[in-house]
């Protein structure tokens, strides 16, 4: 794939330049508004008779619940679930896969996240959870200052200098904001987390995986 971007970097017009190993998320916002209370609703309900209260920090998901538990066999999620596997369609697509590898493909497993102040996600991938292909998250409920970032793969590779002005080409760090009602998708290989949750209103996400 080549991308032509002389005049940004003040090079002649018959110039390219190759953008090559692209790191290639979707973003879907106002996602089924309507139901996000429901969806609230339910999973803290979930927290509460459950007697789940523990944070978690670091990579330990202490405080996250799978599909095996029942929540989301719950009726409410159906078209949460349908939009999800939608825009896996599309995003896969857009990827190079076939029509017949991405029917191999479902949800893998799915679990929802109850981020209280100062918890935190190190930065971390899907990559070695079995055979997952596709990871993603949607917001039901955020501060306005939360976001999820995601991390440059070369970032820990040091460059003599690096350039003084910021683009999305020398980027180490890229964040979005966690706004209820989004989806993310990504590959399951891309770099992700969170840092430390400061505020009193706790952030609650539905995070899942893709695979056979």
């Amino acid at each position: 794939m080549k991308l032509k971007i002389g005049k940004i970097n003040k090079m002649k017009e018959n110039n390219t330049m190759n953008l090559l190993f692209p790191t290639v998320i979707l973003v879907k916002d106002n996602i089924l508004l309507n139901q996000i209370d429901s969806y609230k609703e339910s999973i803290l309900n979930y927290f509460k008779d459950n007697k789940t209260q523990k944070t978690f920090t670091g990579s330990k998901l202490e405080n996250s619940y799978y599909k095996e538990n029942d929540i989301f066999k719950n009726n409410i999620f159906n078209n949460l679930i349908n939009e999800i596997y939608l825009n896996f369609n599309l995003f896969c697509k857009t990827l190079g896969y076939s029509d017949k590898q991405i029917a191999r493909y479902k949800i893998k497993n799915i679990w929802a996240n109850l981020i209280k102040k100062y918890d935190y996600h190190s930065v971390h991938t899907h990559a070695t959870n079995g055979n997952a292909i596709v990871s993603g998250v949607f917001y039901v409920d955020a501060p306005k200052n939360a976001k999820i970032k995601f991390k440059n793969p070369y970032a820990d590779y040091s460059v003599f200098e690096k350039p003084e002005g910021d683009n999305i080409l020398n980027f180490d760090y890229f964040y979005y904001d966690c706004v209820p009602g989004r989806l993310i998708l990504f590959k399951s290989n891309v770099f992700h987390g969170y840092d430390s949750h400061l505020n009193e209103q706790n952030k609650i996400s539905i995070a899942f995986n893709f695979g056979e």
